[in-house]
């Protein structure tokens, strides 16, 4: 009954927001749910719960995101989405019920990010955090972020390094008056590549504002489909430290289960996906076109 209860509720907040956009019918709602099983004593039960949920429209566009709590299994954050055509031009973060994040989105010609502004929501107050500027290269991807404050002073740069796949190798930060968001300063990657191209392996070292240096090394493996089966973590010193089965739906083509194991082969999670499609009538749903 709980699980019922948690759908609709579920079904209720992609449907029902509205505020003060057009709303219009759509056809069809997809559902993802991700389901966790209860594990005892390392071991997987036939008890689950819904820990998070997502809402496709016909297009393919991301409306909702939600997440439970995994011991009140009742949502705890979620995200709706706005978008122009299959541009995203709108993100509202809520957490305890309550919006604590907005942010817009701003795209050139060919649809490439170009601007961001972030604002911080606060009851009966909402107060700009970030201004955010990209350059772009050739393939649209940026080489330059500048970030500015609420008074207009310079916050921080970044700029991106590539190699000629197109796969990040840096992003390196200069502060002035403020970090970017994600806290990190240096991030360097270095992909290796099978012969169809897939990434088989990276190495990836981060430092953050705090000081913390993170490094690691994943492997991946794919399946004779083409999908991904294993991802393997390591420590910079060469320690298993995770690993992670994927397995799939070869006929529909989409991820079932993912299990979770640390560095001795014990289960940590086990992750199981239901896909679910309202269609019988049509929900309302915001506009998303403008």
């Amino acid at each position: 009954m709980k699980k019922i209860l948690f759908t609709l509720l579920a079904v209720f907040i992609a449907c029902s927001f509205s505020f003060a956009q057009q709303k219009e019918k759509r056809d069809t709602l997809f559902v993802r749910v991700l389901n966790k099983y209860v594990l005892v004593d390392g071991k997987k039960t036939s008890d689950y719960y819904a820990a998070g949920q997502e809402f496709r429209d016909s297009l393919g566009r991301m409306i909702n995101e939600i997440n439970f709590d995994d011991v009140t299994h009742m949502p705890t954050t979620y995200t709706r989405y706005t978008y122009s055509g299959m541009n995203r031009i709108g993100e509202e973060h809520f957490a305890n019920n309550r919006m604590v994040w907005r942010i817009s989105l701003g795209y050139d010609g060919v649809g490439a990010l170009i601007a961001k502004r972030v604002e911080k929501v606060s009851p009966g107050d909402t107060v700009q955090y970030l201004s955010i500027v990209y350059k772009n290269n050739p393939n649209g991807k940026p080489k330059e972020e500048v970030g500015t404050t609420s008074n207009g002073k310079l916050a921080y740069k970044a700029k991106f390094t590539y190699d000629k796949r197109g796969e990040l190798l840096q992003r390196k930060v200069s502060v002035k008056s403020m970090p970017p968001m994600d806290s990190i300063l240096l991030m360097k990657r270095t992909p290796l590549y099978d012969s169809l191209g897939r990434v088989t392996s990276e190495c990836v070292t981060i430092k953050k504002v705090d000081g913390d240096d993170i490094s690691s090394r994943t492997e991946y493996k794919f399946g004779k489909e083409g999908f991904l089966s294993e991802l393997v973590t390591y420590s910079d010193n060469g320690v298993v430290v995770l690993r992670q089965e994927h397995i799939y739906s070869i006929q529909r083509k989409r991820i079932q289960d993912i299990k979770t194991f640390d560095g001795y082969g014990n289960l940590l999670e086990w992750k199981a996906y239901r896909y679910e499609r309202y269609g019988s009538q049509p929900y309302m749903i915001r506009s998303f076109d403008r």
